[in-house]
């Protein structure tokens, strides 16, 4: 086989590849916003150990309402004061929720700051508090871009996935 037709040969697969990875990326729903419903439970207080500071923590349910399924990747606490200030919280383990199945978490919504503990104090026990949830879709295109992304020479170019924050409703304590 001639050098100019190994060429063509290539040439060709890159574009078969190249194009079934369009069609692919594409073929995804166009409202692919995840249904989130959230529930509060109820709230706990407890101590913070070693640091000996109070703390009160909800307990929320989150219930996938979509036909598909969705990844919890973090969250975020929303205080009220004049307007919603932001508590971002470290991202924890991703965790997938079937469509009609519900995974129930706890969020601290107040610390107090105990003298000498080292821990500042943050949020409040009166504030009206918001959930919000940065979601997921486990679909082919976020499959192969987050794949893509460990790629040492080209995951560097590759845009994270486009995660949809969602917020419930206002919770009050």
């Amino acid at each position: 086989m001639s050098v100019r037709r190994r060429i063509l040969l290539a040439a060709l697969a890159v574009g078969v590849v190249g194009t079934l990875v369009v069609l692919i990326w594409s073929a995804g729903e166009k409202d692919a916003k995840p249904k989130l419903e959230f529930t509060l439970r109820g709230y706990t207080t407890t101590t913070l150990v070693p640091a000996g500071n109070n703390a009160k923590l909800a307990t929320i349910t989150v219930t996938n309402c979509g036909d598909h399924p969705a990844t919890l990747e973090r969250f975020s606490i929303l205080f009220e004061s004049e307007r919603f200030e932001p508590l971002h919280i470290a991202s924890r383990e991703r965790t997938n929720i079937a469509p009609g199945h519900a995974y129930t978490m706890t969020a601290i919504v107040y610390i107090d700051s105990a003298s000498g503990s080292g821990l500042d104090g943050f949020g409040s026990t009166t504030d009206k508090w918001r959930l919000r949830c940065y979601v997921d879709r486990p679909t082919l295109a976020n499959k192969l871009r987050r794949t893509l992304q460990r790629v040492p020479w080209i995951g560097y170019r590759v845009d994270p996935t486009n995660g949809y924050g969602i917020t419930s409703d206002t919770f009050t304590q």
